[in-house]
């Protein structure tokens, strides 16, 4: 019978599986899939996997360095440093593959050579823990003790704009527990503070019968339910060995997939959820009874990729055939322009319940996205931003604000957010809700500065959360001054 680990990385193996169903192209996770391959022992089928990427990108770093890797750890030392020099040749400047092959050299007894490696890494990025520990054990070899001791690395923090938490008391030991396949939450962006220990691990690396690392608080960081629907279903049973307070339970991001919101959504009042459904490219005539435009896209992209609208039922067959996938997601495509001929979407981020509001994006396209948003270069819609982020309420009104309130009821979600606009009606129309909503920091600038307090205030409450959870648990008795 298969340990729980092993489990976990069948699950992932699938969830890949699925998403090269969608895109067999798609080289990332063609590389997460050899990778898998040999963590699952398959091996011959690992190594074809890895010779087959190398023979369409022979200077892919990413495969040269995790290829060598491989061979390593498959001991054959010699086929692993042909892999990694090549990554080192073509990628001289990574400090990463001069780091993997310093580690090579100095379990072969090449002194000489590693140091040579791990010189150069700490040269390229003098933050390189694995790099400085490198070279100390190099030295420490070569009898320099002085030289050890002062390259043995040391915690550097990149310079924030976020103000430090404020909080006295030992600090919060935070288990963040992610998957090699993606689809995190990005959490650790709010845990990058003194108030916080974090171990950052990988699901499929949590093997039956040893202890989780110590830990106040376990922070289940898998996020993404389409892409990861397999891992989740795992996740719940590995999480039972722990006793400490569990974040974003897998239990319930696993019910945040497209799909599952516009169902779960639907009968609230106030909001409205376009028609969605998943269907085969073979069911496409059952998707043609929706109203058009009609929106398609494959399962498990984000930013607008493998995303478009069809405008006549007659259009239906060549875009599905634009689109990777045998399963498509079909949504009703609902049309939100104000006034003035512009989209506008919403974020609210919710924590342990509170909303916050993080962006408003406008934009003359149907997708909306802020990054992309005709946000820069108007002063105007800046303005609009502004005023949302200032006054929540006023700017959407009471019944838009009580429909997200019910929402993030619905939701149960410790961490997530809710992507949305406002209809003509005032109904909150939901585009998505998950757990994987980023809260990217302020670019520095006055332009963008009106950002920074909500911002800081989406950190504070996350920080809160994890503090008040670890509280709850009766590991810690933190005083919090925020």
């Amino acid at each position: 019978m298969p340990t729980l680990d092993e489990r976990a990385r069948e699950a992932a193996y699938r969830d890949v599986e699925c998403i090269l169903a969608s895109d067999p192209g798609a080289v990332a996770f063609r590389h997460q899939r050899a990778c898998l391959l040999g963590l699952l022992g398959r091996r011959e089928e690992a190594h074809a996997a890895f010779i087959e990427l190398l023979s369409l990108d022979p200077k892919n770093f990413g495969v040269l360095n995790d290829f060598g890797m491989f061979l390593f750890a498959g001991g054959l030392r010699k086929a692993s440093a042909v892999a990694l020099q090549e990554a080192v040749k073509w990628h001289p400047d990574d400090a990463v593959g001069r780091t993997n092959l310093g580690s090579l050299f100095l379990t072969d007894g090449n002194v000489d050579a590693a140091r040579a490696e791990f010189e150069r890494a700490v040269e390229l990025d003098p933050a390189n823990p694995k790099a400085r520990e490198g070279l100390s054990l190099v030295l420490r070899r070569l009898g320099d003790e002085n030289g050890a001791r002062r390259e043995h690395p040391v915690v550097v923090r990149k310079k924030s704009t976020i103000a430090p938490f404020a909080y006295d008391g030992p600090p919060i030991k935070v288990l963040l527990v992610e998957s090699v396949i993606g689809g995190n939450i990005y959490a650790r962006q709010f845990l990058d503070d003194p108030a916080f220990e974090v171990r950052q691990v990988f699901l499929e690396f949590l093997p039956d019968g040893v202890p989780l690392p110590e830990h106040d608080v376990l922070w289940n960081a898998v996020g993404d339910a389409e892409r990861c629907g397999n891992v989740l279903e795992v996740a719940p049973l590995i999480f039972a060995r722990s006793s400490a307070p569990v974040l974003c339970r897998p239990e319930i991001v696993g019910k945040t997939r497209r799909v599952d919101i516009a169902s779960r959504l639907a009968g609230i009042k106030g909001v409205r959820t376009p028609r969605t459904a998943s269907v085969t490219r073979d069911e496409l005539r059952a998707a043609a009874g929706l109203q058009f435009p009609l929106l398609l896209r494959s399962p498990g992209f984000h930013t607008g990729e493998h995303f478009v609208r069809v405008e006549r039922a007659e259009e239906l067959s060549g875009a599905a055939s634009s689109l990777p996938g045998a399963v498509l997601t079909a949504m009703e495509f609902v049309d939100t322009r104000s006034a003035d001929g512009n989209f506008r979407k919403y974020r609210a981020i919710t924590v342990a319940e509170e909303l916050f509001p993080l962006h408003l994006a406008v934009s003359p396209q149907w997708k909306v996205h802020y990054f992309s948003a005709d946000m820069i270069d108007n002063a105007a819609h800046r303005e609009e931003d502004a005023a949302f982020l200032r006054d929540f309420e006023g700017t959407l009104g009471s019944g838009a604000l009580e429909a997200l309130r019910a929402i993030v009821k619905e939701l149960k979600l410790d961490y997530g957010g809710i992507d949305f606009s406002i209809d003509a009606d005032g109904k909150v129309v939901v585009f998505e809700a998950n757990a994987t909503m980023i809260v990217p920091e302020p670019e520095e600038g006055e332009r963008w500065a009106y950002r920074l307090p909500p911002v800081q205030s989406i950190h504070d409450a996350v920080r809160r959360m994890v503090v008040l959870s670890a509280r709850r648990a009766g590991d810690v008795r933190p005083d919090l001054r925020r």
